[in-house]
């Protein structure tokens, strides 16, 4: 902290506020370094713990107001009346305005870093539920690259047995010419398929002489 104050210059509250903002920041970087996260996917996930697991902890009042602070200060920013101005009989609200208030110009991210180090030090089930989330989505996302690849697998075969039924085709069709022309029935122009695809050729459809303008 004494390393901090001496890189802040202003008043007594703006360094208070820059402080904090750092400091909060600076406490994140064990948990995002321990699970290869970005401070924003650590703060999703954290956020998402919250929602899906509070009713799991007890937060005292103050906590919950700290919070609900923290995340209004990540998503709208600094308070203004225009962002929140509860009536004055909603003791709830008037504290956590109170709550977002306090926090004055502190950064996005610093708000994003006191929301999880909050957590973090009030819910000791938050870093194995992280461990556990983000190992559920490094599954999902290698199950995800497995069924590409099965596809594009898939495909390149298809292509490949397309391939060789034209091949196929192709060969017929020239084997069924050579032999009528080998016969001195006609020449090889003398014949087409009457509106059906080479295929049909193969399938023994009739070929019918061109007719000579």
């Amino acid at each position: 902290k004494q390393w901090y104050q001496r890189r802040v210059r202003g008043s007594n509250s703006e360094r208070e506020m820059v402080e904090l903002d750092q400091l909060n920041i600076h406490s994140t970087r064990g948990i995002i370094a321990r699970h290869g996260l970005t401070l924003p996917e650590l703060f999703d996930l954290s956020l998402e713990f919250y929602k899906e697991e509070k009713h799991q902890f007890k937060l005292t009042y103050e906590q919950k107001n700290q919070l609900a602070a923290y995340y209004r200060q990540s998503t709208l920013g600094p308070y203004h009346p225009d962002k929140l101005n509860p009536g004055f009989l909603d003791f709830v609200g008037n504290d956590r305005k109170k709550a977002w208030e306090a926090l004055g110009e502190i950064s996005a991210n610093g708000a994003k870093a006191g929301f999880c180090n909050l957590l973090e030090t009030t819910c000791p089930e938050l870093v194995p539920w992280i461990r556990h989330k983000k190992r559920e989505r490094e599954n999902k996302i290698q199950e995800e690259k497995r069924q590409v690849e099965e596809k594009k697998k898939k495909e390149e075969a298809e292509q490949l047995e397309a391939s060789k039924l034209i091949n196929i085709v192709k060969q017929a069709e020239a084997l069924i010419i050579k032999e009528a022309v080998g016969n001195g029935n006609a020449d090889e122009d003398d014949y087409e398929e009457e509106g059906m695809p080479v295929l049909a050729t193969v399938l023994s459809f009739p070929m019918v002489k061109k007719k000579k303008k």
